[in-house]
C-alpha cells in the first residue's frame, strides 16, 4: 500500500473524481463541472501521481474506478456533501 502524505493530496481534485465516478465518463464529468476534458484528465493524472497508483482505468468508451479509486470516492462523497450543506446554511 502506498503512503500518501496530506501535503501531496490536492483536495480540490476530489469533486472531479466523484463526478467521474458518477458519470463513468471523463467527457460527462467535464460537462457537469464546466471544465474541459483535458482539465478532468489532468486532474485524474494529478491524483494518480499523488496516490502513486491508478484510480480509474479505461473501460470501453468510459472509465471505471479501481479499488483504490472506489475507496477514495466512498470516503470523499460524504465529506463533500457535508461541506456543500454547511456552505448552504444561512448565517445568523
Amino acid at each position: 500500500m502506498n503512503v500518501v502524505h496530506a501535503k501531496h493530496l490536492d483536495l480540490n481534485l476530489l469533486p472531479v473524481l466523484v463526478a467521474v465516478a458518477d458519470t463513468g465518463s471523463v467527457t460527462e464529468a467535464a460537462k457537469r463541472l464546466y471544465l474541459t476534458q483535458s482539465a478532468v484528465s489532468a486532474a485524474l493524472g494529478r491524483l494518480k501521481t499523488s496516490l502513486g497508483e491508478a484510480i480509474v482505468v479505461r473501460h470501453g468508451r468510459g472509465v471505471v474506478l479501481t479499488e483504490r479509486g472506489a475507496r477514495l470516492v466512498a470516503e470523499a462523497r460524504p465529506l463533500l456533501d457535508a461541506l456543500v450543506q454547511t456552505a448552504l446554511q444561512p448565517t445568523r
